[in-house]
């Protein structure tokens, strides 16, 4: 319930189906024509999209992830994976190694891609920053796909930014919630430190 001493600040979403629609054809489009390269700056671009027509407050997200470093992420990712198609239809030994190794360096994927986007996402000029452990992200791969508390069937409950939310998805994609933090910037001027604080006062409680 919402607490009636706390003013609740609206995230809105101001983009359009059919601007999104032309974005989604031509990443379509190039993805095919590259045989897949293409899709490191798709995913930039859509996620430009939504980032920046999404505001908190009057004032939108933002992203700043770079395309070459999501497409070696991905290249890292199809390696691994035809390491273990080529040696699963070889050598099944080999397979089930290679298939020991993926699942124990998987927590570790998991939480640099984590780091990855919050370091790249921002709120007025404030990056995001991930604290969690790969500790976490290995009990979360590891436990029943959703977590549930009394009272909030198949809902966790996780902090971010904006304040605390209740969601309903697998735990390992709340894990990013649980380290989040905003305000990771070089700079930590008074103005800066004001800002967070008046926020930190109006944010959302659920």
């Amino acid at each position: 319930m919402m607490d009636k001493n706390t003013n609740a600040l609206p995230v809105v979403f101001s983009g359009q189906g059919r601007d999104y629609f032309g974005i989604w054809a031509v990443n379509l489009l190039l993805t095919i024509l590259t045989l897949g390269i293409y899709s490191a700056w798709a995913k930039v671009r859509r996620m430009h999209f939504f980032y920046r027509h999404t505001s908190l407050a009057g004032a939108a997200f933002d992203y700043h992830g770079e395309p070459l470093s999501i497409l070696k992420g991905r290249t890292l990712a199809f390696l691994m994976f035809m390491a273990y198609q080529i040696s699963a239809e070889t050598e099944p030994i080999v397979a089930a190694i290679v298939f020991v190794i993926l699942m124990a360096v998987m927590p570790w994927l998991l939480h640099r891609s984590l780091c990855f986007r919050m370091h790249n996402s921002s709120y007025r000029g404030l990056r995001f920053l991930f604290r969690g452990g790969v500790r976490g992200c290995c009990k979360s791969l590891l436990t029943p796909a959703f977590h549930t508390k009394p009272g909030y069937a198949g809902v966790n409950r996780t902090r971010s930014a904006a304040g605390r939310l209740p969601v309903s998805r697998p735990r390992h994609s709340l894990v990013g919630g649980q380290g989040l933090l905003r305000g990771h910037a070089k700079r930590n001027t008074r103005a800066q430190k004001r800002r967070r604080r008046a926020y930190a006062s109006a944010r959302p409680r659920l």
